[in-house]
This record gives structure tokens, sequence and C-alpha cells, in this order.
């Protein structure tokens, strides 16, 4: 997929090296997101042509900064699972500490009250993730194949 999309920016580049080899100094790229003039469509000009061809470029720029939040929020979702797990061992370690402190109640209850803080992080942490990955990550992918398939 991701061959499309620099096939696309290279021919995309090339055609941005002919228009500007033409000569047309009168030339200037048209502001993001201006719509096409219809009556340029029509005529079917240099000028919509050259339109056209920012325009393919904004899209396939689009898609390709898509991707890449895409595969950041999936390398995020990642390690932060990693981080949640080494989190839990981390917590269970503490516990385990706790226990060899049985003579001493101060500590071992000052450490399971770390313990309990440490849950609840790692639980805001999941629930954070599980969203991250629900809604960012499966929701910019169905939405990106969806379009492609169009």
């Amino acid at each position: 997929m991701s061959s499309i999309y620099e096939e696309s920016l290279d021919s995309i580049g090339q055609m941005e090296d002919l228009h500007s080899s033409e000569g047309d100094s009168q030339y200037s790229p048209p502001p993001p997101w201006q719509l096409i003039d219809l009556q340029d469509c029509l005529h079917d000009s240099p000028q919509f042509r050259r339109l056209l061809d920012a325009k393919e470029y904004e899209i396939v720029d689009l898609e390709r900064k898509l991707q890449k939040v895409v595969q950041t929020c999936s390398k995020m979702i990642d390690t932060g699972q990693v981080y949640t797990e080494n989190c839990r061992l981390f917590t269970l370690s503490l516990k385990d500490l706790s226990e060899h402190f049985t003579q001493l109640p101060s500590v071992a209850n000052n450490l399971l009250r770390i313990c309990d803080i440490f849950n609840d992080i790692q639980s805001f942490y999941s629930i954070l993730f599980d969203q991250a990955q629900r809604t960012v990550t499966k929701g910019l992918k169905d939405f990106l194949t969806g379009e492609l398939k169009k």
C-alpha cells in the first residue's frame, strides 16, 4: 500500500516539475481546500489540469499523514500495553515486598497503598489504550481502507 503512495507522490512530483518547466510564470498553486471551479472543469484548460494535479497531491498527502497517525497510534498502544504489563509486575513485586514487613505494619500498609495507587493508574491507562485503539486506530483504518476501495 505504501508503494502506491510513493508512486503517486513521485508521479505528482514529476508533473509539478513538468508544469514548472513549461515557463508559465503566472501559475501559483491553489490554497488548500479551495474548490475547483466548474467552468474550469468544462473547459479542460491547462489551469484546470494544474489544479487537478494539485488536488490529487493534496489527497495523497492527506492519506499519507492519516496513515502515519494510524501507525504511530498503533505503536503507542503496543508500547502502552507493555508499560501496563510492567506496571502490573511492579505492583505484584511491591505486594510481595510488603509481606516481608509483617512486623512493621506502617511500612507494609504504605507499600500496599502504593500498590493500590499503581492499580488505579494501571486501570486508567488500560482504558486509555483501549479507547485509543477502538476510536483512533480502528476508525482511521476502516476509513482509509473504505476510501481506498472507492
